[in-house]
């Protein structure tokens, strides 16, 4: 094990003394299982944001505005997001990706979407 320094608050602290003396167990102990916990947790970002330069922009917003049908919302707008993500020029680049990025929900792409996005 390594040791290593950190600096947190005093009301955190405090907390996590009072946590570690619920559970019978050291600051350090319950510190490194929030660690580990956090660690299991990280989803590494995708490779492919941002790999392709359509020269378009505003792609997610025009599909979304255009492509809207009350029955099938999920999809239209899954593409919008998808296809925004991936090209770094759209307009929309910077935000989609930081959805994806700081989503802690499985994404789930429907097939269509991608024929969709290859079109």
């Amino acid at each position: 094990m390594q040791r290593t320094t950190i600096s947190i608050s005093e009301d955190l602290i405090e907390h996590l003394r009072i946590m570690a003396a619920e559970r019978k167990i050291s600051i350090a102990a319950l510190i490194r299982e929030c660690l580990e916990e956090k660690a299991k947790s990280r989803r590494p970002k995708p490779k492919s944001m941002g790999i392709s330069a359509s020269g378009h922009t505003g792609t997610a917003r025009r599909i979304s505005e255009e492509r809207a049908k009350p029955r099938q919302p999920l999809s239209y707008w899954m593409l919008g997001l998808l296809y925004a993500t991936l090209d770094r020029n759209d307009a929309d680049h910077g935000a989609c990706r930081k959805h994806i990025e700081e989503s802690n929900e499985q994404l789930v792409i429907p097939a269509p979407v991608m024929w969709e996005v290859d079109y």
